[in-house]
């Protein structure tokens, strides 16, 4: 049994994806340019079963992403869009990191902004949070579960934060640029390359 924790890095980072919801099929579209000023990370996950699981929520063992998360975000606040409407605090992110909700980390973030990245609008919304200093978590649809995408302000840190946690037991790491992702047999490179991975792929 494996788990494969991929960080795949864009600084300066594009603004723009696919929408909440979109099919798996649009990963070129969730992947393109233009890129903006801002810093990006996007976390996905395999668990290679068997049975086989794709998707960051779908690791056999959540500390694998939530502890890097955790300790890149510490002595911030973090806050969600509540059921009202209103900005309210996240008393245990840990557990909302498993959920398919925004998150923001830091800053004063605005709700409307908020909602219109949680409906997919999500440059000139993404824009608003980041420049008033909130770092941004959207979740991103996964054949199971759903990965992360996490916007903020350059240089972002969270390569480095996973970097210099532990792995836990049966898990493998890799940080890449997102450029090189492009496509999907790039970017599920770990389900026939895990022992020989490409070369802009490092393994830490």
């Amino acid at each position: 049994m494996t788990d494969v924790l991929k960080v795949f890095t864009e600084e300066p980072a594009a603004l723009r994806g696919a929408a909440r919801g979109a099919p798996v099929a649009s990963l070129e579209a969730l992947l393109a340019p233009p890129a903006g000023s801002y810093g990006r990370a996007y976390l996905a996950g395999t668990h290679l079963g068997p049975p086989r699981r794709v998707g960051l929520t779908a690791l056999a063992d959540a500390s694998a992403f939530v502890a890097p998360l955790l300790a890149w975000a510490a002595g911030r606040p973090w806050t969600r869009l509540g059921a009202t409407g209103a900005v309210e605090p996240v008393r245990d992110p840990a557990a909302a990191l498993l959920t398919p909700a925004v998150l923001a980390v830091g800053g004063a973030p605005v709700a409307g902004a908020l909602a219109a990245v949680a409906a997919g609008d999500r440059a000139d919304a993404l824009r608003v949070l980041l420049d008033g200093g909130a770092c941004v978590l959207v979740p991103e649809p996964a054949h199971d579960g759903h990965d992360w995408s996490v916007f903020g302000p350059a240089p972002l840190g969270l390569a480095e934060a996973v970097r210099a946690a532990e792995a836990p037991a049966g898990v493998v790491r890799f940080v890449a640029p997102l450029a090189a992702a492009r496509g999907e047999s790039k970017f599920y490179f770990e389900q026939w390359a895990l022992d020989a991975p490409p070369p802009w792929a490092e393994r830490v």
